[in-house]
């Protein structure tokens, strides 16, 4: 009988195995995914800042602009 469990011991410890390096490989996949998402997201957020400091062109991004009224303008003195 001692015989007999250890080899389904033996098994299972096979089966936790495959499961934990399939776990591994699956989740470095995904953390991959995310660092690469997260690097895209960050460069867009800043050439998107970028982008707003144009007068010229954050008229044509935003309409923020046009429903504040008189532009400000700051003194020469």
């Amino acid at each position: 009988m001692a015989p007999q469990n250890i080899s389904t011991r033996q098994q299972e410890d096979r089966g936790y195995d495959d499961y934990s390096s399939a776990f591994r490989k699956w989740s470095g996949q995904v953390e991959k995914i995310l660092a690469r998402a997260i690097i895209a997201l960050v460069a867009l957020l800043v050439v998107s800042q970028l982008l707003l400091q144009s007068p010229a062109i954050r008229r044509h991004i935003t309409s923020a602009d046009r429903a504040e009224g008189i532009p400000f303008r700051q003194s020469t003195r």
